[in-house]
């Protein structure tokens, strides 16, 4: 295909590294009559009524290609002759498709133009599908605070962070909550705002496969042991789930919401193969999608292994929230 490139610019450079090899390059146009004359690459710069007849298609390589597509066309140009590069709406043309390599065009228009990508692709994306239906469908008010419960059901609040899930569960409920929050400035935070209430404990701690002291990467909600990068760390403990629900003889839990920023993989693994994960009703869980720990493999075997003991209730896949609810007569 033999193509004329509009724009001599930064975008040229970006517009031929991603072409096929079996684009032929006729020359170049621009509107600057300074560089009219000039070699760009071996071919010549031209200006837009200096081109040969011989071509097949024009292309653009500015990002903002409004005003240039206009000017083609009023020149005659027709529009089936002209595919804007940076055109999110351009890989739905087969000639376009047969130039570039998807992949490297969508880096390149990434680096100019993420956020209009990113919602162009989003419905693409499973994580954002999910994430979208889990909005539209109001899931932080619907699912995850409409449950079995009453005054006397035990709820342990995994990742407690502010307190306002614990929060949502006394107003609802007036139920006893045990809060596991193992960073000490939001542990400290929850012990305060609910220092009147004698049905919820906090625990400075998490919960884990076994009891020991880890580096966490301070993030906010999204402090975790895995995420590095973080210049702020602080030392946080962990203690076994099995050693902690034998010291406090706990035979029945009916609610467990676990969001601890991939510490959620190990822990149910954990639980599971103690046989613990029976004495839980209900698990509502987040997993999280962590680089290095096999978090999808990990989320798959998890999901085959809780089908014995309970049932998927609803879920919002992947990455967002899921309900596992214990089948009757496991024991």
């Amino acid at each position: 295909m033999r193509i004329y490139i509009f724009g001599v610019g930064e975008g040229n450079n970006i517009v031929r590294n991603c072409l096929k090899r079996k684009a032929v390059i006729c020359g170049y146009i621009d509107n600057n009559q300074a560089l009219h004359g000039q070699k760009m690459h071996g071919k010549e710069i031209v200006g837009l009524h200096s081109i040969s007849k011989n071509y097949d298609v024009i292309l653009i390589s500015i990002q903002k290609y409004h005003a240039v597509y206009s000017q083609l066309l009023s020149a005659g140009i027709e529009k089936e002759k002209i595919l804007c590069f940076y055109s999110i709406y351009s890989i739905f043309d087969k000639r376009f498709r047969s130039l570039f390599n998807l992949r490297d065009w969508k880096k390149a228009v990434y680096h100019y133009n993420r956020k209009r990508v990113k919602q162009f692709f989003s419905p693409l994306d499973p994580y954002i599908r999910a994430s979208n239906k889990w909005i539209n469908e109001r899931g932080d008010q619907i699912y995850r605070l409409n449950y079995d419960l009453d005054p006397e059901s035990v709820v342990y609040d995994l990742g407690g962070y502010h307190g306002d899930f614990t929060q949502a569960m006394v107003d609802k409920y007036h139920c006893y909550v045990w809060v596991f929050e193992p960073v000490p400035k939001f542990a400290d935070s929850i012990k305060e705002r609910f220092k009147d209430d004698p049905k919820v404990h906090v625990f400075c701690m998490g919960l884990a496969e076994k009891s020991s002291n880890e580096i966490l990467y301070f993030d906010e909600d999204g402090s975790s042991v895995y995420k590095k990068g973080s210049h702020h760390q602080m030392k946080i403990k962990y203690y076994a789930a099995k050693k902690f629900f034998r010291e406090h003889k706990v035979t029945n839990i009916d609610l467990m919401k676990i969001n601890i920023e991939g510490g959620e993989y190990a822990l149910l693994e954990h639980l599971i193969q103690t046989g613990d994960i029976k004495k839980i009703k209900n698990i509502q869980v987040q997993f999280h999608n962590i680089p290095g720990i096999h978090a999808w493999y990990r989320m798959i075997k998890i999901w085959i292994k809780l089908d014995y003991t309970h049932y998927v209730t609803w879920k919002f896949r992947p990455y967002i929230w899921e309900n596992w609810r214990k089948r009757v007569n496991r024991q």
